[in-house]
C-alpha cells in the first residue's frame, strides 16, 4: 500500500471521530469548537486560553469568542491570578452543571470506544500515533513556503 492510500485510511479514522463529536455536540444544540473548550475547562484545572490553543489545537479567535459568548452566557468566569497575565477559566454553578451532563456523557462514549481495544493494543496505537505525529509535526514545522 503506498503512503496516499495508507495517509487516506487515517483521514477517513480521523474525520468519523471528529464527525462523531460534531453530531454529538449538534444534538445537545451547541458546536464541536464550543464542546471542546467546555471539555477542556473541566478537564484541565486552573485552565487557560492560552491551554486550549496550544492543547486542544482551536483556534486563538474562536476560543476567545467562545469563552466571552460562556462568560456572558453565565457559564464561566475569568479569574485574574496574582502574578500572571493571563486569566484562570472556571466553571459557574450552571457550567458545572451543563458539563457534567454534556461534557461527561462525551466521556462515558470515549470510554466505551476505547474499552474495545485491550492495554496491550491501546500502547501499540499510541505507540503508532505518536511516531506519525511527531514526524508530521516535524515536516510541517520544518516546511517554508516559497513561490
Amino acid at each position: 500500500m503506498d503512503s496516499r492510500a495508507k495517509m487516506d485510511i487515517i483521514l477517513k479514522h480521523l474525520f468519523k471521530i471528529t464527525s462523531a463529536y460534531s453530531e454529538y455536540a449538534h444534538k445537545n444544540n451547541t458546536t464541536y469548537n464550543r464542546l471542546m473548550i467546555l471539555y477542556a475547562i473541566k478537564e484541565v484545572p486552573n485552565c487557560t486560553q492560552k491551554h486550549i490553543v496550544e492543547c486542544w489545537g482551536v483556534p486563538k479567535q474562536t476560543v476567545n469568542t467562545v469563552v466571552k459568548r460562556l462568560k456572558k452566557d453565565g457559564m464561566l468566569e475569568l479569574i485574574k491570578v496574582v502574578g500572571k497575565r493571563e486569566k484562570v477559566i472556571s466553571l459557574t454553578e450552571s457550567g458545572y452543571k451543563y458539563t457534567a451532563n454534556v461534557v461527561n456523557n462525551i466521556i462515558d462514549f470515549e470510554d466505551s470506544a476505547i474499552s474495545v481495544l485491550s492495554d496491550d493494543e491501546f500502547k501499540r496505537l499510541d505507540n503508532y500515533m505518536e511516531r506519525f505525529a511527531e514526524k508530521f509535526d516535524m515536516e510541517v514545522s520544518t516546511y517554508e513556503y516559497s513561490n
